[in-house]
């Protein structure tokens, strides 16, 4: 008897946030277990990048601070290229806040058109990257089996320039966050399920049959007594 080994696939699916500047967070992902089959295939998915949270001014008194740009780098990647993945890294992007960061001025004390110090702007929520898919190449394959996982790494650095007057202010931007959320399929040939040896199939047979004639003896014997 012949048996043929079977086309499947597995997904796993993991989160992070990253919440402190320009440090890198591990996203991990559950590596191929080989015991499923022969690997066929590997795809990791972007589901989504985001950023969010907030950043707060302050102003020293007396001083001004005047916001010019807010801007970040945010990255979201494979940190040792041995994963066969390009993943998301840009120059630099500008993102919005609640109330409107470009052109404010923070000061302490608060003067007509002002916010007071400290202010707190709240990042709105821009989603950076949805559903981008990656082909892993086979070369690279071997990353991804084994009974641990792969890890990318997710890291994001708000950049905020202003103008200062006085005597200046600083900035808080610990809660100025990235999220992300990723992906792997792998496609594989199932192992085909074990199969006995035909001499073992006839073997088995024969001890059955044997079984059934003894008992059939048995019972013969019993009505005899």
């Amino acid at each position: 008897m012949a048996s043929v080994a079977s086309a499947a696939s597995v997904s796993y699916t993991n989160s992070q946030i990253a919440n402190s500047n320009n440090t890198s967070y591990a996203l991990n992902l559950n590596q191929f277990n080989t015991g499923l089959g022969t690997l066929t295939g590997v795809s990791v998915t972007i589901v989504f990048l985001k950023d969010g949270g907030s950043f707060t001014v302050t102003a020293n008194a007396p001083g001004t601070v005047e916001i010019d740009t807010t801007k970040s780098l945010m990255q979201l990647n494979d940190p040792t290229g041995l994963l066969g993945f390009t993943g998301y890294s840009n120059s630099a992007y500008v993102f919005t806040t609640t109330p409107n960061a470009n052109g404010a001025i923070v000061a302490d004390p608060q003067g007509v058109g002002q916010l007071s110090s400290p202010q707190t702007f709240t990042v709105a929520t821009n989603t950076i990257v949805n559903n981008s898919n990656s082909t892993i190449t086979s070369g690279f394959w071997s990353a991804y089996q084994g009974a641990g996982n792969v890890a990318f790494a997710l890291k994001q650095n708000p950049q905020i320039s202003a103008f200062f007057t006085g005597n200046g202010g600083s900035f808080d931007t610990t809660a100025f966050l990235a999220q992300a959320q990723m992906s792997v399929t792998y496609t594989y040939d199932a192992a085909p399920p074990e199969v006995p040896e035909p001499s073992t199939v006839v073997a088995g047979a024969m001890l059955l049959g044997l079984g059934v004639a003894g008992a059939i003896r048995r019972r013969k014997q019993a009505k005899l007594a």
